[in-house]
């Protein structure tokens, strides 16, 4: 007997988002985590930090597992130039197809 195997497509779809932070110390490596579902591989993570609006590409990464990590240094003296640093993701996959995360925030050191 023959198997006949259906592959079902599931969209790229979006299931995990970096989370805000608050800075505890003066000088702290954060890890922020994505995570997609669906879609066809391999994915392109670009990760942006936008500091007051303006965005800086800081990683981008392709690879066919679904979630990805971006660590980064911030410190005190990153705030002596803004007041705002945000994170965030853009995931795309093999067919051009994309997901934006949700944008964490990075809050100073009180």
């Amino acid at each position: 007997s023959q198997r006949a195997y259906v592959y079902q497509y599931v969209p790229l779809t979006l299931i995990g988002s970096p989370m805000d932070y608050q800075m505890e110390y003066s000088y702290e490596e954060i890890a922020f985590v994505v995570e997609v579902y669906g879609g066809i591989p391999a994915y392109t993570y670009e990760w942006i930090v936008v500091r007051d609006g303006v965005e800086e590409i800081v990683r981008t990464y392709v690879t066919d597992d679904t979630e990805d990590y971006l660590f980064y240094t911030f410190t005190d003296y990153d705030f002596d130039f803004c007041s705002t640093i945000e994170v965030y993701c853009i995931i795309t996959d093999e067919n051009g197809d994309y997901v934006v995360s949700d944008v964490a925030q990075v809050f100073p050191k009180d």
